[in-house]
């Protein structure tokens, strides 16, 4: 937090932020996930820096999925709208994980008619396109997702937009197989604001490998420099 100074932060089998996040000025939904009838010791969170911040329950995936809704958050071309970000982490057990993904997006549906949406995570599944080169292929569920994001939704993938035509880098170290190139943590924004991304990178290293065993996905965006 103190190296990438973020605004808004969406995190996957975190414990409770409070009691990593000093700072009074971060607004946050977290709850503990739960498997198999018991609470788990972490969850998914949603945090935004400043005032205004309403958590948003989502009781089918409490834990899971949280969410926040910003009513004055002041978007990548400076102005100010509504928003609601959604932290997403995909549960394992309650069938395949597109399957899952869709019930969670079928969920968050009802909450991005009337406002901005970002949705991120770890989806379990691919998230991004890959080029036939590449050797782990993108099963045709999995697409469906991503279209599914694209154009129910409105979002791009701020990695594939800030990097066209690369190969997809590896968020997911899976202890069986820590160098295959998984690719299941994205961040997805309003296609509107991609004028305004300037950069989105996969953070790796060891600083990194000793929190997790995924890589941060992180997204940098500038305000939109008009001319007449």
């Amino acid at each position: 937090m103190e190296q990438l100074k973020p605004d808004l932060l969406l995190l996957q089998e975190v414990i409770e932020p409070v009691r990593f996040s000093t700072s009074a000025r971060w607004r946050v939904a977290w709850s503990n996930a739960e498997a198999k009838g018991e609470k788990l010791a972490w969850g998914s969170a949603a945090m935004s820096l400043g005032p205004g911040a309403i958590a948003i329950d989502l009781p089918q995936f409490s834990g899971w999925v949280s969410a926040l809704e910003l009513n004055e958050f002041t978007g990548p071309d400076g102005n100010a709208r509504r928003i609601r970000i959604f932290s997403v982490h995909a549960p394992s057990g309650a069938g395949s994980y597109p399957k899952v993904v869709n019930s969670i997006l079928d969920t968050i549906a009802p909450f991005s008619a009337d406002c901005d949406v970002i949705v991120g995570g770890d989806f379990n599944l691919t998230v991004g396109a890959r080029h036939v080169s590449e050797a782990r292929k993108t099963s045709r569920a999995d697409q469906q997702v991503q279209e599914r994001l694209r154009d129910e939704f409105g979002l791009m993938n701020c990695w594939q937009a800030a990097n066209p035509d690369q190969a997809l880098p590896q968020t997911l170290r899976w202890a069986k197989e820590p160098t295959f190139p998984y690719h299941c943590d994205g961040l997805f924004v309003p296609v509107s604001w991609r004028e305004h991304l300037r950069a989105c990178n996969v953070v790796s290293g060891p600083e990194w490998n000793a929190f997790s065993d995924h890589n941060p996905v992180v997204a940098e965006f500038g305000k939109f420099a008009r001319t007449d």
